[in-house]
């Protein structure tokens, strides 16, 4: 089945096609590092939050079966 992948807020520019649900579909074993070199998402231009299954983890992450990926910018309030 493989992985799936969303991009929220700021950073939905960068997401490839995607499902009906608002998913891009990646290999299982696809890391999380991989996922930002191939969209262009650059850590030192943007702010944001990586959570896979709702659970922070590092950019080595290799996504496994049924993962979901989140890349979402930080949103500050006040």
């Amino acid at each position: 089945m493989g992985a799936r992948v969303r991009f929220l807020g700021l950073l939905k520019e960068f997401q490839p096609d995607s499902d009906d649900q608002g998913f891009w579909k990646v290999p299982i074993g696809t890391t999380i590092k991989e996922i930002a070199e191939k969209t262009g998402v650059d850590s030192s231009k943007w702010d944001f939050v990586i959570t896979v299954n709702g659970e922070s983890v590092l950019r080595s992450y290799a996504l496994k079966d049924n993962d979901e990926l989140i890349f979402s910018t930080i949103f500050l309030g006040g």
